[in-house]
């Protein structure tokens, strides 16, 4: 072999062990404080009667210390901030776009290990995995996480026209829904009560109906704060998500 064919596989290999050592740490944790370490594979424990931690190579941190971290099943932010310190809720990155990334809320012990931990047979229809359906949460760039609701979306997609109006026509959707609940629950409570035999009257189904009604535009509701979320990350002023 000549010099040539050394230098050639010297340089393969150094390329292979590279992009081994690239692909091997890709598990991460970002700190309360802002700080982002990476390394080769991160475990998460939950002792009973004791807090729960989280362990990379070999530091480890209370859980609460953690805002975001990523391992073989994906990237996770910790809701604690969101629903107190002592709570143990997680919600995974289920979209990455352009600018906002869409996160749902899913019980971490089904992807905290290296594979993930689902019944036998029903790893396709498991209802402890996230659904890839549900914009729980979101966040921008790689800002903090928060509820996609109304209070947190207008104030931060309002530099996107399309995203506020669907936004706002989420929020309407949202009072019809309670205004048409409470005017149903009205009427059933008048018609019980005026009642001293109950019997299923006409009155009685018609607030049966109404109370049953906000089911019709729970769908449409959820489908707009999609369509502002995509909205938001075709048009945007802020800086593409890395």
């Amino acid at each position: 072999m000549n010099l040539a064919s050394y230098s050639k596989s010297i340089a393969l290999c150094g390329i292979f062990f590279a992009t081994a050592q690239f692909c091997a740490a890709q598990h991460y944790v970002i700190l309360q404080n802002g700080d982002s370490i990476a390394g080769i594979r991160l475990t998460y424990d939950a002792p009973i009667a004791q807090n729960a931690y989280f362990t990379l190579d070999q530091n480890r941190w209370k859980a609460n210390e953690i805002t975001k971290f990523s391992n073989n099943n994906g990237t996770f932010a910790n809701l604690s901030l969101i629903h107190g310190i002592d709570t143990e809720r997680y919600a995974v990155r289920i979209k990455k776009g352009r600018v906002a990334n869409a996160f749902e809320e899913i019980p971490f012990g089904v992807y905290c290990d290296d594979t993930l931990k689902v019944y036998p047979g029903m790893k396709k229809i498991n209802k402890l995995l996230a659904s890839g359906k549900e914009l729980d949460y979101y966040n921008i760039g790689n800002g903090p996480v928060y509820a996609a609701n109304y209070k947190n979306m207008i104030r931060d997609f309002s530099s996107n026209s399309e995203s506020t109006y669907y936004i706002q026509h989420h929020r309407k959707l949202k009072r019809t829904q309670i205004a048409l609940l409470t005017a149903g629950l009205s009427i059933l409570s008048y018609e019980f009560f005026r009642q001293d035999n109950f019997e299923f009257t006409p009155v009685f189904a018609l607030g049966t109906i109404i109370s049953l009604s906000p089911l019709l535009v729970q769908t449409p509701k959820k489908d707009d704060i999609w369509i502002a979320f995509d909205e938001f990350n075709k048009i945007s002023d802020f800086p593409i998500t890395k």
